[in-house]
């Protein structure tokens, strides 16, 4: 009977295997598997109460290593989950209950150590599934750690073994693709996650209501990371509307911290939803309360500094090393928002190294509007750039981490002066900008005015600041190979609204650089990513279908892309 549950438990067929173990008679030796299949098959239908009683008057009387570390992470609260599966670990070191001592223990450096072992000890004794399961949680425990580039590493490997072995249990699937793509986000890999994400979503079903808030957050996550708030609060308010009570604070984090996108109205909507969560999980364990109290010191960060300090510190001195990582650094982030200006706000030599691992969008989507964290993003992790033009798709212009509003002319402006960092004459920036010659006085008084945004050198005209443009990295990346990097940082065409002759000319040579790139590359992540991009390009598509798995979700879209625009064409 083991065996063949094994087989049904990895192609994610509990309910035939729960069905299955309805009618069967079970005695003696037997019966410790029997009820182990039934409570693992009955916890996929969400059926384990009916189990419960069965499984804990067997358990009083046999120590049932496997079943004791199964029941104990069901049905248990944290503290008491940790002793029950700790005593089975030590009864038996098995797969299962090495895989689930590493998930539970309070340290995330621990839990990586552990669930290594697991890895390999699932590798010599146990089934493709169990490697895969504790492969997977290695990627979340990693995150939790702060490694985030081997959790996306990790995160790779368990889904190509998973696919390579032919294993079908989706939900376990999904679980690891989620935790992969949050790694990736947290290191600025967003080239083609939307696509994987919604993909995913649509195939959950009849999947844990944890698993389904899983996913809706790892998105909206992605949609903040990528300046989509809307869309991004819609998935946070669904996911903290419906969480369980012991839930909210864990959701609630998360929905205050998309609320502070839409400024000081957001930032009073944040306040409430925290102190609902706060109140309603102040009964909870300190794992569950925890979130509650680092999303009300956040919240007050803006309002009440005093306050905030108050909550954040408690969440840092309550168990440092046992808070995960990216909780860890929104505490330390509004910390330092809410004593700025005060003594004990400095980075340490431990936070600054944290932060290091981070992406500027990992960054950004732990603390808040850049606005606000420009400065402490410039102590904390050592990234600072006075002025930054965002022209790929929506044109931005951040000086000192402040969007400024300016016209489509200081853009154009901007964008020459970047491209051409040696410097323009007036002469040539006429011609870049289109303009005639009888226009130079004009050109005088815009550069002018600019001056008033940021420094401009006197002739050659240079930005006499500090600066970082998109456009301009994207070309570096390319000449160094880095295809990759340099999708992500593409979000559409330079300036598109512009006609100047300059930028026609800058845009076009960067989104045929690209694309030719692309084409030539073995990369499917790439390739697909600039084909949704750019959407409509045929061979991109086409590059893309030849490159991606056969077992690749993603391949049906690129597939029926092709034909219609072959179509079309």
């Amino acid at each position: 009977m083991n065996e063949f549950a094994h087989y049904l438990h990895e192609r994610g067929a509990h309910q035939q295997l729960w069905d299955l173990l309805q009618g069967h008679d079970s005695a003696g030796t037997e019966q410790e598997d029997y009820l182990f299949w039934r409570l693992a098959s009955s916890v996929r239908l969400d059926l384990e109460q009916s189990v419960r009683h069965e499984v804990e008057a067997y358990l009083a009387e046999n120590e049932a290593p496997d079943l004791r570390a199964l029941y104990a992470s069901v049905f248990l609260e944290p503290a008491a989950a940790r002793s029950e599966i700790t005593r089975a670990c030590r009864s038996e070191r098995t797969p299962l209950t090495v895989y689930l001592y590493g998930r539970v223990l309070p340290r995330a450096r621990d839990g990586v150590r552990v669930l290594g072992k697991a890895v390999k000890l699932a590798e010599s004794k146990g089934h493709p599934y169990e490697v895969t399961r504790a492969a997977g949680t290695l990627t979340a425990r990693l995150i939790d750690a702060g490694e985030f580039v081997d959790a996306v590493r990790w995160g790779e490997w368990a889904l190509a073994q998973f696919d390579r072995l032919g294993l079908s249990d989706l939900q376990r699937r999904l679980y690891i693709l989620n935790n992969w793509a949050y790694a990736r986000i947290m290191t600025g890999q967003t080239a083609g996650l939307e696509g994987l994400l919604r993909e995913a979503q649509s195939r959950l079903g009849e999947a844990f209501s944890s698993l389904k808030s899983m996913f809706r957050s790892t998105l909206a996550d992605y949609l903040m990371a990528t300046d989509r708030v809307k869309e991004a609060l819609d998935l946070l308010v669904t996911n903290f509307d419906m969480a369980p009570r012991k839930m909210k604070g864990i959701r609630g984090l998360s929905l205050v911290r998309g609320l502070f996108e839409l400024g000081r109205d957001g930032r009073k909507e944040a306040l409430e939803v925290a102190r609902e969560a706060y109140s309603l999980t102040r009964l909870d364990s300190w794992e569950y309360h925890r979130s509650a109290v680092l999303a009300l010191g956040m919240a007050l960060a803006f309002e009440e500094p005093a306050n905030a300090v108050a909550h954040l510190d408690k969440v840092l001195q309550f168990e440092t090393l046992t808070l995960p990582a990216p909780q860890m650094a929104q505490a330390r982030l509004y910390l330092a928002l809410a004593r700025a200006g005060l003594p004990g706000g400095e980075a340490s030599a431990g936070d600054r190294a944290l932060f290091r691992k981070l992406s500027k969008t990992g960054l950004k989507l732990l603390s808040g509007p850049e606005s606000h964290f420009a400065d402490i993003w410039a102590d904390y992790a050592g990234r600072h750039h006075e002025l930054e033009l965002r022209f790929l798709g929506d044109p931005q212009v951040l000086v000192k981490g402040a969007r400024k509003g300016v016209g489509s002319n200081f853009k154009n402006i901007l964008a020459l002066l970047a491209y051409y960092s040696e410097g323009l004459s007036a002469d040539r920036l006429l011609t870049e900008l289109g303009w005639s010659t009888v226009d130079r006085e004009k050109i005088y008084s815009y550069l002018s005015k600019l001056r008033n945004v940021v420094p401009v050198s006197p002739p050659p005209y240079r930005l006499d600041i500090e600066w970082r443009a998109d456009f301009v990295e994207v070309g570096r990346l390319l000449e160094g190979g880095g295809l990759r990097k340099a999708v992500q940082l593409y979000r559409g065409p330079l300036l598109p609204e512009s006609d100047a002759p300059g930028i026609e000319e800058i845009r076009s040579e960067l989104d045929e650089k690209l694309r030719q790139a692309a084409l030539k590359s073995d990369d499917a992540e790439a390739c697909y990513a600039l084909a949704g991009i750019l959407e409509e390009d045929l061979e991109l598509w086409e590059r893309a279908a030849d490159l991606l798995d056969e077992n690749d979700p993603r391949i049906l879209k690129a597939r029926t892309r092709v034909s219609r625009l072959q179509r079309e064409f």
